[in-house]
């Protein structure tokens, strides 16, 4: 089988959002996958974080194709003075907001529809395009975040008919941050729009929680058969011959953004009514 994988974070990108589609390729690819992956050139992408190690998680026999693209985001650190792209929710940035930073916010919900990264939308289609030429690749994935990605696999099923499946690893106008960057009503119901296309068009759409399953299954655009919940994991190859450093201990780990409008109250109270 050969299967083309469309994403915006690969290594050297670090953080949560390149882990999903590093490991699950890197098992793809033992089972026999053909894999291609289409990404962004690491030496034009803005990454927030970016670990150089995980080169080493890339599988052998995958073919990535790194493309240009065409972002906007050197007019963002000119108008909030930030020398590094905002990361997953705002979670590193201060809880007072400047007038710039809100003005900076409001040209990119509205003004960069769906994201700012949309610039690199027509570089990973013409590398998505060759791709199913050369080499017959007719099964598509394209992960979001940044969701402008989830365009690009709408533009090829609807010239090519591919078999595209649409993973969403955080909700699109869903998510909890969305009205941090002021989009208008116009701005909302045409983002809308664009989430209700893909959702329609898409052969299938993976979330990763059984609650966001239900969330896109309730927004009436996508058959509940077309919904999938494939939950993230870890890769118990990282951890071969690791010993608990205190195994009398309980630990709860939370893998991912644990970000100040996170309502985290309920759970830790929770926490300290249980007798370990």
């Amino acid at each position: 089988m050969k299967l083309g994988i469309i994403t915006y974070y690969w290594p050297p990108a670090g953080g949560p959002g390149v882990q999903r589609w590093l490991k699950l390729s890197k098992y793809l690819a033992r089972e026999g996958v053909e894999l291609y992956v289409v990404t962004v050139d690491a030496d034009k992408a803005t990454y927030p974080l970016r670990d150089e190690g995980l080169q080493a998680d890339v599988a052998d026999g995958i073919t990535v194709i790194r493309t240009g693209t065409s972002e906007k985001f050197g007019a963002y650190k000119k108008v909030t003075g930030k020398k590094q792209v905002p990361f997953s929710g705002f979670s590193g940035e201060d809880a007072k907001v400047s007038v710039l930073q809100k003005i900076a916010r409001f040209v990119r919900g509205n003004f960069f529809v769906p994201d700012a990264r949309k610039g690199w939308n027509d570089h990973a289609y013409r590398a998505a395009e060759q791709i199913i030429t050369q080499h017959d690749v007719r099964h598509w994935i394209t992960t979001s975040p940044p969701h402008s990605t989830q365009l690009v696999g709408l533009k090829l099923k609807q010239k090519y008919g591919i078999h595209w499946t649409a993973d969403f690893r955080d909700p699109w106008t869903d998510i909890y941050y969305y009205r941090k960057f002021y989009p208008t009503a116009l701005t909302r119901a045409y983002e809308r729009g664009l989430e209700r296309k893909v959702f329609a068009t898409c052969d299938a759409l993976l979330s990763v929680s059984p609650a966001w399953s239900k969330l896109y299954q309730s927004k009436g655009a996508v058959p509940m058969t077309k919904v999938h919940t494939v939950t993230n994991g870890f890769d118990a190859e990282d951890f071969a011959g690791e010993q608990a450093r205190r195994p009398e201990e309980f630990t709860i780990t939370y893998a991912g953004t644990l970000a100040a409008q996170y309502p985290v109250a309920d759970f830790i109270t929770a926490l300290n009514q249980l007798d370990f």
